[in-house]
């Protein structure tokens, strides 16, 4: 049995820091207090910009407060809502205009499979775009899908995925974990071009830089 995959680690952290250039463009879908919200507003600096959404009341509180603690008003916009709710209409409206989207953080749970289709359009013109998702396969299974069925769909819109594996610090082969995970898994996802470019950024020593600045 493969040992789980942590999702809130300093390896998870390491690879989702590595993964945002300096002045650039974050979407974090799954926000929650702020955690990886903090980490990019650093990454991308007062040039870039990050787009956090959280539609649990209380969490958004906190991903606000936050957000002024740390001074990333200028980069940081939190909106209350889920980025399905919003993306279609709105997402390439909230960053300057020919601006391509770096990352995406997502939590994909159960019905929430509807927020890649609701970027499709975002991605789609962000052909460097990595994806980084919460994978929870029980509770896909109850929304009547399954991880292997949200890895077609990756695939489908171009990307290459794989497990964030915290323990042992490596990205492994999705198809690979998902078969025997139970709980929670995260996936790093990327273009095939894009996959020799990360692998040159984050070589030991230049990985984690910034990983835990600002949180």
């Amino acid at each position: 049995m493969f040992p789980k995959a942590g999702n809130t680690g300093a390896f998870s952290r390491r690879v989702f820091a590595a993964s945002i250039p300096p002045a650039g463009a974050v979407v974090d879908a799954s926000a929650g207090a702020g955690r990886h919200t903090m980490v990019a507003a650093h990454a991308v600096g007062p040039r870039g910009q990050v787009l956090a959404f959280e539609p649990e009341p209380a969490s958004y509180r906190a991903l606000r407060a936050n957000v002024r603690e740390h001074g990333f008003e200028d980069r940081v916009t939190a909106l209350p809502l889920r980025l399905a709710a919003w993306a279609r209409l709105h997402l390439l409206n909230s960053f300057p205009p020919d601006t391509q989207v770096d990352l995406v953080k997502l939590a994909i749970e159960g019905g929430d499979v509807n927020a890649l289709h609701a970027i499709d359009g975002a991605l789609a013109l962000s052909p460097s775009a990595r994806l980084f998702v919460d994978c929870n396969p029980a509770e896909l299974a109850r929304a009547g899908s399954s991880a292997a069925a949200l890895l077609v769909e990756l695939r489908e819109l171009g990307f290459h995925s794989r497990v964030i594996e915290e323990i042992h610090g490596e990205l492994s082969p999705a198809g690979t974990w998902l078969s025997e995970a139970a709980g929670p898994v995260q996936l790093f996802c990327e273009r095939a071009d894009g996959r020799r470019r990360f692998a040159r950024r984050a070589r030991p020593g230049r990985i984690g830089a910034r990983a835990d600045a600002g949180v």
